[in-house]
C-alpha cells in the first residue's frame, strides 16, 4: 500500500495532473491511496487528481476542516481536522508515501511538515521538480586563514597541536551557532 498526498494552493492543468499521476500509478501498482489535504474546499487540481484516482480504482482520503466542501471528490473517506495538512502528514509518516504539492510560495508550511516527517515532496505544477532542498540549510563558507596552514601535525610540539585543535573547535562552534 502506498499513499500520494496532494496539497497546496498552486494550479496544475488536468492533463498535467493526470499524466504525472498516471506515471506514478504505473510504477507503484494497484494498491494505492490518494490523500488530499485542504481547509475549506479542494482546488481544481485536487479535484482533477481525485477524479483520476477514482477512474484508476484508487482509494481517496480527505483531511479537511469540519465545515469543508467535498464537492467534486468522488467516494472519498473524510477525516475532519483543525490542522488537515499536519494530520495528513502525521498519518503518512512512516508509510510508503510521497507528496505532490500544488506549489506556491505560501505553501512553505506544507513543505516544512513533509520535510519534518521525511516525506519526499515534488512540485506537481512544475513536472515534479523536487522541493525538499528549498528548506535544506545552506552550507556556510569556511574561511581558512593562511597562517593556520602549517607543517604536518606529526612534526609539531604537542602544545601547538592542542592550540590548533582548540582553534578548530571554536571555529566549528561559531559556524554551528550561525546556522541556528
Amino acid at each position: 500500500m502506498y499513499f500520494v498526498l496532494i496539497a497546496g494552493n498552486g494550479e496544475s492543468s488536468r492533463a498535467n495532473t493526470e499524466a504525472l499521476m498516471e506515471d506514478y500509478y504505473y510504477v507503484k501498482g494497484a494498491e494505492g491511496t490518494l490523500v488530499l489535504a485542504y481547509e475549506k474546499q479542494p482546488t481544481k487540481s485536487q479535484i482533477f487528481a481525485a477524479q483520476y484516482a477514482k477512474e484508476n480504482n484508487k482509494e481517496i482520503m480527505v483531511f479537511c476542516n469540519d465545515d469543508a466542501q467535498t464537492t467534486g471528490i468522488p467516494g472519498a473517506s473524510q477525516s475532519t481536522s483543525n490542522q488537515p495538512v499536519k494530520d495528513a502528514v502525521d498519518f503518512l509518516t512512516g508509510q510508503d508515501s510521497i507528496a505532490y504539492l500544488l506549489w506556491s510560495e505560501e505553501d512553505i508550511s506544507i513543505l516544512s511538515e513533509c520535510q519534518r516527517s521525511g516525506i519526499p515532496a515534488s512540485n506537481l505544477c512544475d513536472g515534479l521538480v523536487p522541493l525538499n532542498e528549498i528548506l535544506a540549510p545552506k552550507p556556510l563558507p569556511v574561511e581558512v586563514k593562511k597562517e593556520e596552514i602549517k607543517t604536518p601535525i606529526v612534526n609539531q610540539p604537542i602544545d601547538d597541536f592542542k592550540a590548533l585543535l582548540i582553534s578548530h573547535i571554536k571555529t566549528s562552534q561559531e559556524l554551528l551557532a550561525r546556522m541556528r
